[in-house]
């Protein structure tokens, strides 16, 4: 009886050390998330219209250079997916670090927004 408990707690307490951290991790996820709500700025070249996206806490965007662009967009853990007009979506990979968000598309591509609102 007193190896099968030793057993018992041997398998158990390494598995509810993971609940807190499963936790925690969703917990940065939604933090991140709600780190996207506001406005940002790209700096296209000096003397040009900047690029600007708005993430909205009710799940939409808008995309403005030289034409205004909304639609809805979502998070999973550091992907964001922007939904297009005619159903269309990109998906990217996002980080932010200060007021600096980083978009990284499939190909690799990267652009660097700076948070203004």
């Amino acid at each position: 009886m007193r190896k099968r408990q030793l057993i018992l707690a041997c398998v158990l307490i390494p598995l509810c050390s993971l609940i807190p951290a499963a936790c925690n991790s969703n917990d940065k996820e939604q933090a991140d998330a709600k780190s996207l709500i506001g406005e940002w700025r790209r700096e296209i070249e000096p003397g040009l219209s900047n690029l600007t996206i708005t993430f909205s806490e009710d799940g939409t965007y808008e995309h403005t250079y030289l034409t205004s662009i909304t639609g809805s967009y979502k998070t999973q853990g550091n992907k964001i997916t922007l939904k297009l007009p005619r159903d269309k979506k990109r998906v990217y990979t996002y980080s932010i670090e200060g007021d600096i968000l980083i978009l990284k598309d499939s190909n690799g591509a990267t652009g660097s927004f700076t948070k203004i609102q």
